[in-house]
């Protein structure tokens, strides 16, 4: 929630963004002095969550546009940054064994990959949970 004087002042939500406007709308309202408080009490239901493994990974893949559209975006979310890093890890270990000869390279994606998974598990779960695997498995797949 944010006041009307607030919303005109940032120019309200950039309808050129197809996903992403409530996330970039904050950032905004954040760069003029607003504070973004999040409130554990209060519950978004969107409609259509999905219903099978297909459904959740093309509902992903059009949420995730929504954080490379901008260059602006880019650089203010953490999600482009993961994204590039597994994609870098992977090439590393796919190439650099090539070149060098050397073929410990091809240890470096799994455990950029496990890191990157685990932490983000962490920090979704907020902890150990019983189903942190498969968090950890999700984890991957929405930032590989």
């Amino acid at each position: 929630m944010m006041s009307r004087n607030l919303f005109d002042q940032i120019g309200g939500f950039d309808e050129t963004l197809e996903t992403g406007e409530d996330t970039e709308i904050c950032l905004r309202a954040q760069h003029n002095g607003a504070t973004i408080r999040c409130d554990k009490q209060l519950h978004a239901v969107h409609m259509g969550y999905p219903n099978d493994l297909g459904h959740f990974f093309r509902r992903e893949r059009w949420h995730g546009k929504g954080n490379f559209q901008t260059w602006k975006q880019i650089t203010s979310s953490k999600i482009p940054a993961l994204v590039l890093l597994h994609a870098l890890s992977f090439f590393v270990a796919l190439l650099l064994p090539l070149f060098t000869g050397d073929w410990r390279w091809l240890l470096v994606y799994p455990v950029v990959a496990l890191a990157l998974s685990f932490a983000g598990a962490f920090k979704w779960l907020g902890g150990l949970a019983p189903n942190f695997l498969a968090c950890m498995f999700l984890s991957w797949m929405f930032y590989g």
